[in-house]
């Protein structure tokens, strides 16, 4: 822990998450809600694995980080990951609801559906 600390990073390029459960291989993905100077691109990758629970992506706030322009979702599984279910990947691809003005938006390994906020008519520069 400690990366929320960080408040005046601008770059974090790739962004591991990890649970609550002594997992070193990542962070929580709401020690990111602080980082709203964050800029360019940012993938965040470890969403599959059932390893992020819903209200921590919520905290992590990414809509509000304004200057980011690619947003990378990573929902793929290792090999000792459990497979979330598409309704629990569909919760937190709503969780983390991207800032407006990205123009580009990767999502690797997605089952669920789309999410509201794909239709929000303010992403007016988004190419996917």
């Amino acid at each position: 822990e400690g990366l929320e600390k960080l408040t005046n990073l601008r770059t974090l390029h790739r962004f591991m998450v990890c649970d609550d459960k002594g997992d070193t291989r990542g962070c929580n993905i709401k020690e990111i809600k602080d980082l709203n100077k964050l800029k360019g691109e940012l993938s965040i990758e470890g969403l599959g694995g059932g390893r992020v629970k819903v209200i921590d992506a919520q905290k992590a706030e990414l809509k509000e980080k304004h200057e980011l322009i690619k947003v990378k979702f990573d929902f793929e599984v290792r090999e000792d990951d459990k497979v979330g279910s598409a309704s629990e990947q569909k919760g937190l691809l709503e969780a983390l609801k991207p800032p407006h003005v990205i123009e580009r938006l990767e999502i690797w390994g997605y089952t669920g559906d789309r999410p509201a906020w794909y239709s929000d008519m303010n992403y007016g520069k988004l190419r996917t």
